[in-house]
């Protein structure tokens, strides 16, 4: 699996797009990985896990419970927010409720990933 992850960044359009389906495929099996590598205190890791969710899109919902109390931990953040952003439009209430938290944060970090 963290090969398929580290194929998601791949500049080849062909390894990025079989990578991409891949993890599209493993559905909801992957989500406790990924939730973990958002968890990690590596950049990297955090950041595949995120093209992770972009590749699960709406099937990574079943992660929202999770990345809602991730959004609220400073070192995860960021990554939760991106995260929450790739799963689709039925997460946006969430981010928009980010916006007007009273920390800082999660203010950035929920706006940040509605720009996006």
């Amino acid at each position: 699996m963290s090969a398929w992850l580290r194929d998601l960044e791949a500049t080849e359009p062909y390894r990025r797009t079989t990578a991409e389906a891949t993890v599209h495929r493993m559905g909801v099996r992957i989500v406790p990985a990924l939730l973990a590598r958002i968890e990690s205190s590596n950049p990297a890791e955090q950041s595949r896990a995120v093209l992770g969710f972009e590749a699960l899109g709406d099937e990574g919902r079943h992660a929202l419970p999770s990345l809602m109390k991730l959004l609220e931990i400073k070192r995860t953040s960021f990554p939760a927010a991106r995260s929450i952003a790739a799963i689709g439009p039925v997460a946006v209430p969430i981010l928009t409720n980010g916006l007007t938290s009273p920390v800082t944060f999660i203010r950035n970090n929920s706006a940040r990933a509605l720009g996006r």
